[in-house]
């Protein structure tokens, strides 16, 4: 499945991390939490 999609391991735990913490900024703040390209996160 990781071979079919061309991502390695690290990149895998990456997106994940990222969406979880997009999910907890959400729940904290709801529509104020917004996206930086970068994958970071901020309120706006």
């Amino acid at each position: 499945m990781k071979k079919e999609l061309g991502l390695e391991e690290d990149d895998i735990i990456d997106i994940y991390q990222s969406l979880v913490k997009h999910e907890i900024c959400l729940m904290r703040l709801g529509d104020i939490c917004t996206t930086e390209s970068d994958g970071g996160y901020y309120v706006a």
